[in-house]
């Protein structure tokens, strides 16, 4: 004859010599020993909190407190439920109505069959036990099975003291380090991390927080005291909103290392505010050959004179009377231009132009005059055929480039040249003794207000 192993299950207790348990589950016995230490808070087999489930009337009735009674319970934590239920009352653990939750949960019936899964819920004799995960939901509750007589579970967080090692560690609410925290693994804060700390930092190895190795910043950084770097400095752009009563160089140590150097492939630009560019399609184009002057119409915008803008190649298309606008010309050309550069392209191609006005919809420059003086109409425009952004001085291997502005030059010397040539859009000079058409000699350049570099940038 098959024997069957069942675990021992008494509904009502039993009594022995030296050894007996009643109906409540209490346990007398003459002396225990155990290998395993046991936690005065728990049973032998690991269980917190044993709670008896009967019926009282019309609802549930929880160690003797009828109504439904709100079960407080806490992850990571094992509880037994001994289930003596009457009438048409089961028992469940749900996360809503028709959704038992599964996870760490066992029935033992009557007959001694362990059930799990959705089998473990919707029994009215034996017991569950519940081993309860950290990730338990909240908002689950216990009922019947349609769910019309319910009450709640409240799931809190373990609470843990003393020394020990953990798989997982979940914190909330306060918490307090002391003395040393060292962390042998990857740190992972989707929060804010503040420190009260006021170390000052001298050094890279002094402050109230060090990094031995590199720091790695998706977003912006901002700094209420000195920046101070002892390495290299390598990125696209570094923005500054603004430098006021302070510098930007090295120590003045008197040694060689208070020397600044500032190398680039390229070139070194100097910009001031928002360099971001920003893009328009004009919608139409007055254009004045006799003045060079042209008003855009590009819709709402924040320029200001402060500005330049460019125009891509070929992207403002004109017809003029000279042929009664027989044919279409764009604007502004790489090349053939009879009284152009010295390539032959129109002097604002691939050059920043400087705005001379705005209005909330237009921005007004100068393009340059035109050979041809006969009135010139507007047809098209291309896609993003302005690009705008703020003026800047750019140090290149050929020397400074600078946007000059809104200056009157008249009072103030601010410079001698002695070009031995140069291609002008227009120029006047007044001397008694004129140069020939391609020279210039010496002569003093003068400003009513500023310095050269208020002319450069038109302030």
């Amino acid at each position: 004859m098959a024997i069957t192993y069942n675990p021992f299950y008494s509904k009502y207790g039993f009594n022995s010599p030296g050894f007996s348990v009643d109906s409540e589950g209490n346990i007398t016995v003459k002396s225990i020993t155990s290998e395993i230490p046991i936690d005065a808070g728990q049973d032998a087999g690991g269980v917190e909190q044993i709670f008896d489930i009967s019926t009282s009337g019309g609802s549930f009735e929880i160690d003797g407190t009828a109504t439904n009674p709100t079960i407080t319970l806490t992850k990571q934590k094992t509880y037994q439920f001994n289930v003596d239920l009457s009438g048409a009352f089961t028992w469940s653990i749900r996360t809503s109505l028709g959704n038992d939750y599964e996870t760490g949960i066992t029935f033992v019936n009557d007959d001694g069959d362990t059930l799990t899964g959705s089998q473990a819920h919707n029994n009215s004799s034996g017991t569950m036990t519940w081993v309860i995960p950290s990730n338990a939901p909240s908002g689950m509750y216990y009922s019947n099975v349609d769910g019309s007589i319910r009450g709640d579970i409240v799931l809190l967080e373990p609470t843990i003291t003393g020394e020990g090692s953990f798989t997982s560690l979940l914190v909330t609410g306060t918490t307090e380090l002391r003395d040393q925290v060292d962390i042998n693994a990857l740190l992972s804060v989707s929060g804010v991390i503040s420190s009260t700390n006021t170390t000052q930092s001298t050094t890279s190895t002094s402050g109230a927080l060090l990094v031995a190795g590199g720091v790695g910043i998706v977003k912006n950084l901002n700094v209420g005291g000195n920046f101070r770097v002892v390495g290299d400095i390598t990125g696209s752009d570094i923005f500054a909103d603004a430098v006021i009563s302070n510098q930007i160089g090295a120590p003045d140590d008197g040694s060689s290392s208070s020397n600044l150097v500032v190398s680039a492939t390229g070139y070194i630009s100097l910009r001031l505010g928002d360099m971001s560019e920003t893009k328009f399609t004009p919608t139409n184009a007055v254009y004045d050959p006799t003045t060079g002057i042209m008003t855009l119409t590009i819709g709402t915008h924040n320029l200001t004179t402060d500005h330049v803008i460019k125009l891509a190649p070929g992207s403002l298309v004109f017809t003029c009377m000279k042929d009664s606008n027989a044919t279409t010309h764009a604007y502004p050309r790489a090349s053939g231009v009879p009284n152009g550069s010295g390539n032959g392209s129109d002097g604002v191609y691939q050059r920043n132009i400087s705005i001379i006005s705005t209005t909330s919809t237009t921005i007004t420059v100068d393009v340059g005059v035109s050979s041809d003086t006969s009135e010139h109409t507007f047809v098209s425009a291309s896609n993003e055929a302005v690009t705008a952004t703020r003026r800047e001085v750019k140090f290149t291997s050929a020397g400074l480039q600078a946007d000059i502005v809104n200056s009157t030059i008249d009072n103030t010397i601010i410079g001698v040249a002695n070009p031995n040539k140069g291609n002008f859009t227009h120029v006047t000079i007044t001397n008694t003794a004129q140069p020939t058409s391609n020279q210039a000699v010496r002569r003093d350049y003068v400003d009513r207000t500023a310095s050269a570099l208020a002319v450069a940038f038109g302030l």
